[in-house]
Parts: C-alpha cells; sequence; structure tokens
C-alpha cells in the first residue's frame, strides 16, 4: 500500500517515533515491531512502544495471529 501521503500526528499528542512508525505502516503496510525497527533503523523496543501507543490512541490496529501486526487507520478517519 505505497502512498506519498505525509501525516504530521503530533499536534494530536502523538510522539514523534509515534508519528514515524505510522508514516512507515502508511508506506510499507501492515508490518510487526521488528520490521518497523529495522526499516527507520531505531531499536526494536522503541518500535514495539510505539506501535502499542499508535494502537491505544486508535491510529492503529493489531491483527489478530503471531507475528503480532500492525495496521494503521486510514488518515481520514
Amino acid at each position: 500500500m505505497a502512498t506519498s501521503i505525509r501525516i504530521d500526528l503530533s499536534p494530536f499528542g502523538f510522539t514523534s517515533t509515534e508519528n514515524r512508525v505510522y508514516q512507515a505502516l502508511l508506506d510499507g503496510g501492515p508490518a510487526g515491531g521488528y520490521a518497523v525497527a529495522k526499516s527507520l533503523g531505531i531499536a526494536r523496543a522503541n518500535a514495539y512502544e510505539a506501535l502499542a501507543g499508535l494502537v491505544s490512541k486508535g491510529a492503529a490496529t493489531e491483527i489478530p495471529g503471531r507475528p503480532a501486526r500492525v495496521r494503521p487507520v486510514r488518515p481520514d478517519a
């Protein structure tokens, strides 16, 4: 699901890492913490924390199954 839409979630209380992870999910589609960490060059713990933050704030949903993966909620939602 490649896209060129750039979204800034920081005015809504999202951290800069959550913002980067959300953009990575928009650009690359559903992913888990390991894949996000690798694509952004951040620590896995930070990627998992950002994914959890996105889910808890309603910007992403967890896909059932193993390994756990997260998909972004559409920006216009």
